[in-house]
């Protein structure tokens, strides 16, 4: 899902979650990102799309990379889960950069 749009700057959140293990590494969430990007970008003209991802959810950076966001970085103790503060890694995907990877 698309949060925190913002229509003057033109950028949004990208956030996604599959809570149900049995559903986990079948390509769900990289189908419902790239979904998502098209929409975001081709619907919605937006210029940029962020998010986050918790640094030990391997999955997650996973469908990041492969949709073509970049890591801008790592924000230290960003997420307090399970009794702990968490970093997280922050990747960002700008229009140009996904209509280049679109011609490739």
């Amino acid at each position: 899902m698309l949060t925190d749009i913002d229509w003057i700057n033109g950028w949004a959140n990208v956030a996604m979650t599959i809570g149900e293990p049995d559903y986990w590494n079948k390509n769900i969430a990289t189908e419902a990102t790239e979904m998502i990007i098209e929409y975001a970008f081709n619907e919605l003209n937006l210029h940029k799309l962020h998010g986050g991802v918790i640094i030990d959810n391997i999955g997650s950076w996973t469908v990041a990379e492969k949709t073509g966001f970049k890591l801008e970085g790592i924000h230290k103790d960003e997420l307090f889960v399970d009794g702990k503060h968490v970093d997280t890694k922050i990747y960002r995907l700008l229009k140009e950069d996904w209509i280049k990877r679109k011609e490739e």
